[in-house]
């Protein structure tokens, strides 16, 4: 097997601590946040707020945290450029 050039090898370790921390991040909404009622900051904490004040079956939190996420991907690809965005569009997703 050819050895991974140490930008590639970075940019994995880079993707691997992403997907942990998604991870981690999940499981605390799901099991704490959620259930005990807790808001945190930023777009999981406006979306659990306003999940709790709309009060529509239909309206999941999910819905609200992905509609968010695509409003300020749209104005980070505006803001902050192409670059950034691609690196950040992993975990949004």
């Amino acid at each position: 097997m050819p050895k991974m050039k140490p930008k590639t090898k970075f940019q994995l370790k880079q993707y691997i601590e992403i997907t942990i921390g998604v991870i981690i991040m999940t499981i605390g909404f799901y099991f704490f946040f959620i259930p005990l009622n807790i808001n945190s900051g930023g777009v999981g904490g406006l979306s659990i707020v306003l999940n709790k004040i709309i009060n529509k079956e239909w309206l999941k939190i999910s819905y609200l945290v992905y509609g968010f996420n695509i409003g300020l991907l749209i104005l980070a690809y505006f803001t902050l450029g192409k670059k950034f965005i691609l690196r950040i569009l992993y975990p949004t997703i």
